[in-house]
């Protein structure tokens, strides 16, 4: 696939500036598309508490160490806000200190994005979120054994497009052969897909 990348250098990118993007082909084509870059989240409102707790698997040989993660964060009053937001374990193998391994945590929702609707400037949060690091000496799964050593946290403020375009993804990858296609959302005019904006904060914690 062909594809065109600006250089950051020239191409400053602001929060809070509207920007208008612009393609026409040799043929005469055009489509066109604008977006707003949002502020950061209000990251130094940003809470979080984790855990751990570890069974014994007999069948594998081993230990199960299962992290635990809640944050939250206060929303930005007046007008709608979006958000992605979450985390990943980080965990290493016992053969490879030094090397970072990430894990995906997850709730019941199992959708990272979110939307300040019916919550306008007050508390935003993911909890409950969980992953399951195995640390396996022998049984039948033998050779591998990993332990977890952190978490790192995203906190991500979109405009209304990039959330649409993702929530609407996320909704037509169900993996349920019974659902109905949802038409992705798109915000090119004259063409085919999405023209958005974020702002994202990580957060590491190492244990």
């Amino acid at each position: 696939a062909n594809y065109y990348v600006a250089d950051s250098v020239k191409l400053k990118i602001h929060a809070g500036r509207t920007y208008t993007l612009w393609v026409s082909t040799p043929d005469g084509k055009t489509v066109n598309s604008k977006c707003t870059v949002p502020f950061p989240a209000d990251t130094t409102s940003l809470k979080y508490n984790w855990d751990t707790t570890s069974v014994y698997n007999a069948n594998a040989g081993g230990i199960e160490r299962t992290v635990r993660l809640n944050m939250e964060w206060t929303d930005f009053a007046g007008g709608a806000n979006y958000y992605r937001a979450g985390a990943d374990v980080i965990s290493y193998p016992l053969s490879n200190p030094s090397q970072d391994i990430f894990e995906r945590m997850y709730n019941n929702t199992f959708s990272d994005l979110l939307t300040d609707k019916n919550k306008d400037g007050g508390i935003m949060a993911r909890r409950d979120l969980i992953a399951t690091i195995s640390e396996y000496f022998g049984g039948q799964t033998g050779s591998f054994s990993f332990r977890p050593k952190g978490i790192k946290m995203y906190l991500v403020n979109c405009d209304e497009n990039y959330y649409k375009f993702h929530e609407s993804a996320n909704r037509n990858d169900s993996g349920d052969p019974f659902s109905e296609p949802v038409l992705v959302h798109n915000n090119i005019v004259g063409g085919l897909g999405y023209f958005g904006a974020c702002n994202q904060f990580i957060k590491e914690v190492r244990f």
